[in-house]
């Protein structure tokens, strides 16, 4: 009988030290580690985590109405194939795959039109284009349209809309109805007073 009581003893003061010591290896999330906090910063309950900043990118001012710097070429295929209509720069009677190419600042909005049959690029290699009256560019049509940021140039769209509700209209600042890439190893901004 004394053996039985020294054995039931020694088993509860085994469990009651296991228990106090907090560490349980075999229980996940359980066990209690010291971690060296000499290099790292140190964080405490009342302190904000650390966050990423960020910031609202602001649309600078258009130029005056009316004003464009706009230059135009055609590097390859249908030459001369873009028209103005009011502040409306459009390319469209192609005749075969073509490349244009477009610099300056613009207040108005480019229409790539390009038909089914022939592909499209306009290069992009300075451009600053403002829009406040419609996608500030539109492609409706092309067997394959592609936008392209010439190398070392720095290229902005800006869509200074108010937030578009008529769901006929075309929301992005971008927007296509055929296959459009965009690329190029230039600088494309694009910022939209509606996000989109």
């Amino acid at each position: 009988m004394k053996r039985v009581i020294a054995i039931l003893l020694i088993l509860c003061l085994s469990a009651a030290l296991y228990t106090s010591c907090g560490n349980r290896p075999d229980v996940p999330g359980k066990q209690e580690t010291e971690t060296d906090t000499t290099d790292k910063e140190k964080i405490t309950d009342d302190e904000p985590a650390p966050s990423v900043e960020t910031e609202k990118t602001e649309i600078p001012e258009k130029p005056e109405d009316g004003v464009n710097t706009l230059e135009i070429s055609c590097t390859e295929g249908t030459d001369h194939c873009w028209s103005f209509d009011g502040n409306t720069l459009r390319f469209s009677g192609l005749d075969a795959d073509t490349v244009c190419a477009v610099s300056g600042e613009f207040d108005g909005n480019i229409v790539i039109d390009a038909g089914d049959d022939f592909k499209f690029e306009l290069e992009m290699c300075g451009l600053s284009l403002w829009c406040s009256s419609d996608s500030p560019i539109t492609v409706l049509s092309g067997d394959k349209v592609t936008l392209t940021a010439k190398k070392e140039t720095q290229n902005f769209i800006y869509d200074t809309r108010e937030a578009v509700t008529d769901e006929e209209a075309h929301a992005a600042a971008i927007f296509a109805e055929c296959d459009l890439e965009i690329g190029g190893k230039g600088e494309l901004t694009v910022i939209s007073s509606a996000n989109n």
